[in-house]
């Protein structure tokens, strides 16, 4: 089966310049005019990857609590020293 698309309006990117560095005299990206600007999409994109760790968390805590799971002793003491260092709560 075949879909058949229109053509896009758009010119297409070469690989070069979709990979291009940006200047370093681009204008910063413009605030919507709502009012939210990139501000706001941290935030928000904070939050979703807050979310997302939060639920890899709770399902390896099943998984091991199912015993599915085991923890290496040695790359468990190497992560949680790693963590220990950057301030992190164990």
């Amino acid at each position: 089966m075949r879909i058949d698309r229109p053509p896009s309006p758009f010119p297409p990117l070469s690989a070069a310049r979709l990979h291009a560095p940006l200047s370093p005299d681009a204008p910063a990206p413009a605030e919507r005019s709502d009012g939210h600007g990139t501000r706001a999409g941290a935030s928000v994109a904070r939050e979703v990857n807050a979310t997302i760790r939060e639920a890899r968390v709770s399902q390896l805590r099943t998984a091991i609590s199912a015993g599915s799971y085991r923890l290496d002793p040695e790359a468990t003491a190497a992560a949680l020293s790693r963590a220990a260092a950057r301030g992190e709560p164990r």
